[in-house]
């Protein structure tokens, strides 16, 4: 209970209610303000908002998340932490995904390479499975020894040209070298500061740049072995940040500032139930028609018809 505040209020509890920043633990584990007696739960508004588990297990399947080097499956989770049903192994590991995005995370910088690339590889797959998407790829490259540097990743399917320029205007500092394949719509990124070096004459999904295809064939191996590529269109971006969480952090020495990173995170956003995850409504039942978010049977884009 103790690490949980430290990691929550690391700066010290401040009451949401009236900002006094002293309180107490009292006999239902919230914390007490001491001078308006507003009750804040520890759980409340994180990852663990709602849950019925003891924290000490949610801890293990933080720790496990952060220990195996290529992740843990939904069935994995399940046999070592010894849950009853998949539906709470998978919920939870798609809780700590939503974690794995720091909220204020700094954008690359300096010599950043950004193309799209279809994650099935030159030939996208018809449907709406994860072999259908087309993704946006930011990789930064190491100063020093020119070798990759931070990744950032985005499933663009629904709209690419719109959602490639905000990606870059996210991502990517406006003061840093992008380098490019052919396509010009990069060119309204000079007024925002970025400077473009063109690598390629082409524009073409199906052969992106050097880099951005290394990162795609590692995601895309990493969705085949984990996860034997059962991954819906609509929960893909949450394998991506995944990945992304990972690969940043690929060359830390100790695991446990990987589990301390995911806790603090994790106390900074509220976990959505099952029922968001497996689409469906109030009601418990699933919508008519539900679709995966943006999928369509082909990407309505001047670059890929």
């Amino acid at each position: 209970m103790e690490y949980l505040r430290a990691q929550r209020w690391p700066r010290g509890f401040r009451c949401p209610a009236c900002g006094h920043d002293r309180g107490w633990t009292n006999h239902r584990r919230a914390v007490e303000c001491q001078a308006c007696g507003h009750q804040t739960s520890l759980t409340a508004g994180t990852v663990l908002h709602g849950t019925r588990q003891p924290l000490r297990l949610w801890f293990r399947a933080m720790w496990w998340v952060c220990t195996q080097k290529t992740g843990l499956s939904a069935a994995g989770l399940k046999r070592i932490l010894g849950l009853k049903s998949m539906q709470t192994a998978w919920t939870w590991l798609q809780k700590l995904r939503q974690a794995m995005v720091r909220l204020e995370r700094e954008p690359l910088q300096g010599r950043v390479e950004v193309d799209e690339a279809w994650l099935a590889g030159e030939k996208p797959s018809k449907g709406e499975g994860w072999r259908s998407a087309l993704v946006a790829v930011a990789v930064e490259m190491d100063p020093g020894d020119g070798e990759m540097g931070r990744i950032r990743l985005l499933d663009i399917t629904r709209s690419p040209d719109r959602l490639m320029l905000g990606f870059i205007r996210q991502e990517v500092f406006p003061q840093a070298t992008i380098e490019t394949d052919a396509w010009p719509g990069y060119e309204i990124l000079a007024g925002d500061g970025y400077r473009r070096v063109r690598l390629a004459e082409t524009d073409d999904p199906a052969h992106p740049l050097p880099q951005v295809r290394r990162i795609v064939t590692l995601v895309r191996r990493w969705l085949l072995g984990t996860h034997q590529g059962r991954v819906e269109r609509r929960h893909l971006q949450g394998y991506l940040d995944e990945f992304v969480f990972r690969f940043n952090r690929r060359k830390s020495p100790h695991v446990g500032l990987l589990f301390q990173r995911l806790v603090s995170q994790g106390t900074q956003v509220q976990g959505r139930p099952y029922r968001h995850w497996a689409g469906h409504d109030q009601s418990g039942k699933a919508r008519p028609g539900n679709r995966p978010a943006g999928a369509q049977k082909s990407p309505a884009s001047r670059r890929h018809p």
